[in-house]
């Protein structure tokens, strides 16, 4: 399935193919971290990267509703 191209890199070692089970595996593979595994709780473990996701959208919905609740955020001129 691979080209001739990809076949060389990887006999020369420029090149690496891995397989997984499935996108999170490949996420520990890329990210070097644990994807994480949502609790019972409702939130993934501290550190993981979808934790790490999570946080970071959480922070940008919460500025964007800040900025739409400014008074200088009104409707566009036009």
């Amino acid at each position: 399935m691979l080209s001739a191209e990809v076949v060389s890199a990887v006999a020369a070692g420029r090149f690496h193919v891995w397989s997984a089970r499935d996108v999170d595996a490949g996420i520990e593979l890329l990210a070097g971290l644990p994807a994480g595994r949502r609790g019972r709780d409702g939130r993934f473990p501290a550190g993981s990267v979808h934790a790490r996701v999570e946080d970071r959208l959480e922070r940008w919905a919460a500025a964007a509703a800040e900025l739409s609740e400014s008074p200088a955020a009104g409707p566009p001129a036009g």
